[in-house]
């Protein structure tokens, strides 16, 4: 399992969403279920999720393994350049 954590500094002039996106080998989004954000939190299987911890803070998790076998590779788009984001695997 994959965690990638987001976190900035809250802002009043607006709200951020990270969101994931599950592309197969063209790049392309195959289906509106392989978009997580906060709207879709989670894609069918439960394999990419959205976590939110606070309204300073999400995380998107991925089970690899799980993926299925059209997807090539989980776009994370974190929020503005001045948020730090960090990534780790857990065990």
């Amino acid at each position: 399992m994959w965690h990638i954590t987001a976190g900035w500094t809250p802002q009043s002039r607006f709200d951020v969403d990270v969101v994931a996106f599950l592309v197969d080998e063209d790049e392309q989004v195959d289906f509106d279920e392989d978009f997580i954000f906060y709207g879709a939190p989670e894609s069918p299987a439960g394999t990419v999720r959205l976590l939110t911890g606070g309204p300073a803070e999400q995380t998107i998790t991925l089970d690899l393994a799980s993926l299925p076998p059209t997807t090539r590779k989980v776009v994370v788009a974190p929020p503005p350049p001045n948020a730090r984001c960090s990534s780790r695997r857990s065990t």
